[in-house]
């Protein structure tokens, strides 16, 4: 039986956290109304200034029907290469501000944490091996040579492919599902003064990117269709052909030399975020600018936002759709009027996962998912991990987390979702724990995302998502561009007492193609198991 202990958050979690949201909806608004219409791995971090680039460009529609088939194997096996360049090396000094050497146990620890994460996520169904290289591969050029931005889709691409090459004699790849590459330096999503345009963009490179910088010679216009017709497999090695590749750099921090501890960044949220891509999940925030601006999902999901909840310290939970998707949860299904439904909290374990998510369908394609999200299962306002013995504290005695001592193991994931995650309301933080409702669309999933992430761009249309929150707020934040820290989420947008959802609320039960008529209400308080009542008039056709 584990023994749990309260357990501060540091003090950029837990004092400033919430800060970086209001300065990031004012760098980031700045950014959006610059960059082109094309997809982000990841966003940048709070505080980036100036643009971004994007990999190649993500349609706003599919000219190709539907083309969506999710992986029916989840890869499990990953081999995680350190790459250096001929004019980069890795920092092996314990400086500000991890204070530890980048060697192999420092990129073994961040893959200990990548599989705790989605162990958790999982409930413990899906169990990630990794092997991480003991040798260091140096590249053939220099870090400005595969980071250049006139052309970083080519690239980028001969990046993955002489890194690949490099660790082929030493490597089987047919015992490995998965490939990251760690190389020296920091990535460009982290340049805060935008100062540094030969660092490369970390993301998801995937078999379309692979084809695009490594074979493709034509325009873009005509990319798509030579993509469908080439029959290409991706990039060859001894063994098989490899795919998809992510890309993470050895640390999301440069640009502080002042230690402004609110500049302070993990790679944590990154790199969970770019392995929810590998498992098939598609991007949640809003990558395509000619259908309005939204934040998609906000903070209150890995794939959206919340990859930089607490500076990426702290990923969040995946929302209730991409667990499903995954195949680690199965929602119970209410068609009918019922009163006093029991919604349990997702961090418990132990439990029949039908009681943790529930089903409103209004067709078959259209549905309303429910669950229950606690900030602060424990109630102590503060964040909360598994100590061990001699834990390291601060100076005030509060517990520090450790990188290499403590666990993220069912750790409060949530804590730094939209609420305890700021902002302030009225000068102090709000639990923002209760009901989740998301709006799914699965006709708009179909159309808008296929397994080889040749089209992806699932909530690209800020007026018709294919997975929404409905905020409970009744102003919609996440729906608008970015010109307040509202816009990543509020403390009210979770369902709890005194809140309802129907044909008359604000925002409505409405299909996307008519009315529901689904009424929602009796909600419970806010607690680790919650109650509501369902009437349910007419099944739309």
């Amino acid at each position: 039986m584990k023994k749990y202990f309260k357990a501060k958050a540091s003090p950029h979690f837990q004092a400033t956290a919430w800060k970086c949201v209001i300065l990031t909806a004012l760098i980031l608004n700045i950014i959006l109304l610059t960059t082109t219409n094309k997809c982000w791995s990841v966003p940048p971090v709070p505080f980036k200034k100036g643009t971004i680039l994007h990999f190649h460009e993500q349609s706003s529609y599919s000219k190709y029907g539907n083309m969506s088939s999710y992986k029916n194997g989840l890869p499990d096996r990953v081999l995680a290469l350190r790459v250096q360049f001929t004019d980069v090396e890795f920092d092996n000094i314990p400086d500000f501000p991890d204070s530890t050497a980048h060697d192999s146990t420092y990129f073994e620890r961040y893959m200990f944490h990548l599989k705790t994460y989605f162990q958790d996520m999982s409930d413990d169904n899906f169990n990630l091996e990794y092997t991480v290289s003991q040798n260091v591969y140096t590249l053939s050029n220099t870090m400005a040579y595969y980071g250049n931005d006139d052309e970083y889709k080519k690239r980028t691409a001969e990046f993955c492919k002489d890194a690949i090459e490099l660790a082929d004699v030493d490597y089987n790849y047919n015992d490995y599902d998965a490939i990251i590459i760690f190389h020296a330096g920091a990535g460009q999503e982290s340049d805060l003064n935008n100062d540094s345009p030969e660092q490369l963009w970390s993301t998801f490179f995937s078999k379309p990117d692979l084809y695009y910088g490594l074979v493709y010679e034509g325009d873009d216009e005509h990319f798509v269709e030579e993509y469908l017709n080439s029959g290409y497999e991706g990039l060859e090695t001894d063994e098989r052909n490899i795919s998809e590749v992510i890309i993470m750099p050895e640390t999301a921090n440069q640009d502080n030399p002042e230690h402004d501890k609110t500049l302070i960044f993990s790679m944590m949220g990154m790199i969970c975020h770019q392995y929810g891509h590998q498992l098939g999940l598609p991007t949640l925030f809003d990558n395509v600018k000619d259908n309005g601006r939204s934040q998609g999902i906000g903070n209150f999901g890995l794939m959206g936002t919340g990859v930089w909840n607490a500076n990426g310290y702290v990923p969040p939970y995946l929302c209730a759709w991409s667990r499903c998707k995954l195949g680690w949860e199965h929602p119970k299904t209410y068609d009918t009027n019922i009163e006093n439904i029991p919604l349990y909290a997702v961090h418990l374990t132990n439990y029949d996962d039908s009681l943790k998510l529930a089903k409103v369908p209004i067709s078959d394609k259209e549905y309303f998912l429910l669950e229950n999200r606690q900030q602060d299962p424990n109630g102590d306002s503060v964040f909360t991990f598994e100590l061990v013995p001699d834990q390291p504290t601060y100076p005030d005695g509060s517990p520090k987390f450790d990188f290499y001592l403590n666990s993220y193991n069912d750790c409060e994931y949530d804590f730094f979702c939209p609420g305890f995650g700021g902002p302030e309301i009225g000068g102090k933080l709000v639990d923002g724990s209760g009901i989740l409702i998301w709006h799914i669309d699965e006709n708009i999933i179909d159309e808008h995302f296929t397994s080889d992430f040749l089209y992806n761009s699932v909530n690209g249309d800020a007026s018709h998502k294919g997975v929404d929150l409905e905020e409970a707020a009744g102003i919609q934040y996440l729906d608008y561009p970015l010109t307040d820290f509202l816009n990543f989420g509020s403390p009210y947008d979770a369902y709890r007492e005194g809140n309802y959802f129907n044909s008359e609320s604000r925002p409505n039960s409405d299909s996307y193609y008519g009315k529901s008529n689904i009424d929602i209400h009796n909600i419970s308080i806010s607690d680790s198991v919650m109650y509501f009542s369902l009437s349910y008039i007419w099944y739309l056709q």
